[in-house]
């Protein structure tokens, strides 16, 4: 491994909850293994591709099987083979911004880390991940909330809860968008401090690293904005 992916311990422990709750999702945007982040496979993600599509079909299969009548299959049809496809395109998105950004989105970890290797704000590092698990948290238990309110005990709910799985997937991804932005605007706004309270008697070499980490804040910002700029258009 390449020994400018090393994480540092700090970086590790901000981003582990989103790749644990991600991976778990099929939705992984990096590996991270020994202390070095790389790229998800793309074998990885196409077979991600074809199991949803497989599962999908059995969705679509199985609504069909189980109609009494014409009438019913014209009915249900009309709305949940349209839900479940739509749910679907939002996880087959997920899929195709994860080959096409691979390499991105291990840049963007990457300059996070530049970032805070000069902008301290470890005193609000232990909050943000605590925060970070309890979006996830609450975002999981909507779910449940939502699928035990309108659970139909029918065959049928098998189909519902894929598409609200898909869609589960599609948030936390949103999610993990907000939270790395918010992280961003806490480096950005600790930046701002450091410039408020600079005197002119500060080194070069001070100077250098805060216009350093700005430049690398302006970067960050284009690289997020490359990732999830097709998902938010969508949603």
């Amino acid at each position: 491994m390449f020994i400018e992916n090393k994480l540092d311990k700090d970086i590790q422990r901000i981003i582990r909850p989103f790749n644990i709750i991600l991976s778990i999702f099929f939705s992984s945007k990096f590996k991270i293994r020994d202390n070095h982040i790389t790229e998800s496979q793309k074998k990885y993600h196409l077979i991600i591709f074809f199991l949803v599509s497989f599962f999908n079909v059995i969705c679509i299969n199985v609504m069909f099987s189980v109609r009494d009548s014409k009438d019913q299959i014209d009915f249900d049809l009309k709305s949940e083979t349209v839900f479940l496809v739509l749910y679907s395109i939002c996880y087959i998105l997920l899929v195709t911004c994860n080959i096409i950004h691979s390499s991105t989105n291990v840049s963007l970890i990457l300059k996070i880390q530049d970032i805070h290797r000069i902008i301290d704000i470890n005193k609000n590092i232990k909050s943000f991940i605590t925060w970070n698990w309890i979006f996830f948290f609450l975002l999981f238990c909507d779910y449940i909330l939502t699928s035990i309110v309108y659970t139909r005990m029918d065959i049928n709910h098998f189909v519902d809860v894929s598409a609200d799985l898909f869609t589960l997937a599609f948030n936390f991804n949103l999610l993990y968008g907000i939270r790395l932005m918010s992280l961003l605007v806490k480096y950005l706004e600790e930046w701002t401090k450091n410039i408020q309270i600079m005197e002119a008697g500060d080194n070069n070499v001070y100077c250098n690293k805060l216009y350093v980490s700005y430049r690398n804040i302006l970067e960050a910002y284009k690289l997020h904005s490359k990732i999830f700029r097709l998902l938010v258009s969508f949603f």
